[in-house]
C-alpha cells in the first residue's frame, strides 16, 4: 500500500498514460466525425420507419393529398370537405389540387 502522494505519483507511467490519452481523443474525435456524417441520414429515415410502423399497426389507406382551396388559398386537410375559412365545399374546387405556390403567402392560418 501506497503511504505517500509523492511515491503515488513517482509510480504512474506517465508515457502510457499520455499514449492511452491520445489514443481515446482520437477515437472520441473519429466518433464524433462519424455520428455528424450520419444524422442526416439516419434523422432522414426516421419518419419514414414511424409510417411504416404505423401502416404495420394500422393497414388502412392513409388519407388523400391535402387540397387547396382556390377562393382564399388556404391549404386545407384531405379528410376536410370544407374550406376551415368557410369559402365552400371541396366538391367545388378541383379535387387533390396542391399546387403550393398558389397559397396565400399572407394567410395566418386562421
Amino acid at each position: 500500500m501506497i503511504q505517500d502522494v509523492g511515491s503515488y505519483l513517482g509510480n504512474i507511467d506517465i508515457g502510457l498514460a499520455l499514449v492511452v490519452t491520445v489514443v481515446g481523443a482520437g477515437l472520441a474525435i473519429l466518433g464524433l466525425w462519424f455520428l455528424e456524417s450520419v444524422a442526416d441520414d439516419v434523422l432522414g429515415v426516421l419518419p419514414r420507419i414511424g409510417a411504416r410502423l404505423g401502416r404495420m399497426v394500422d393497414p388502412r389507406e392513409p388519407p388523400g393529398p391535402s387540397w387547396v382551396c382556390l377562393d382564399c388559398r388556404s391549404l386545407n386537410e384531405s379528410t376536410t370537405i370544407w374550406c376551415y375559412r368557410g369559402c365552400g365545399s371541396r366538391l367545388r374546387h378541383r379535387d387533390g389540387f396542391t399546387d403550393p405556390t398558389l397559397l396565400d403567402p399572407t394567410a395566418d392560418g386562421d
